[in-house]
């Protein structure tokens, strides 16, 4: 608990357990319900859930789809730690982005 002004506060610790998954659900899921409102959102591609990072057979296929993602992509959005600059395919993700989109 906190004290503010003299007045104890509790902090509900469990708001972050339902604050996080409904973030992560609603930034997943924004575009369905975009649609069923009637609204046309671009969709998005998330290479940390998009490709399995446990089947190594299916995460080089995901990798392998990569090329075609980035070149259908408008924007890329990175979340820069530094296990980032440790994957191959993540720099690869970056460097075609930027290399397809220099003249825009």
């Amino acid at each position: 608990s906190r004290r503010r002004g003299g007045d104890s506060v509790e902090a509900f610790p469990w708001c972050a357990l339902i604050a996080t998954p409904l973030y992560w659900l609603c930034l997943i899921c924004k575009h369905d319900v975009a649609r069923l409102l009637g609204r046309q959102g671009a969709p998005a591609f998330f290479d940390k859930a998009s490709i399995d990072q446990t089947n190594d057979v299916r995460r080089a296929q995901g990798v392998l789809s990569i090329g075609k993602v980035v070149s259908q992509s408008e924007r890329i959005v990175v979340l820069v730690t530094p296990l980032y600059f440790k994957k191959l395919w993540t720099m690869f993700e970056l460097c075609l982005f930027l290399t397809l989109h220099s003249a825009s």
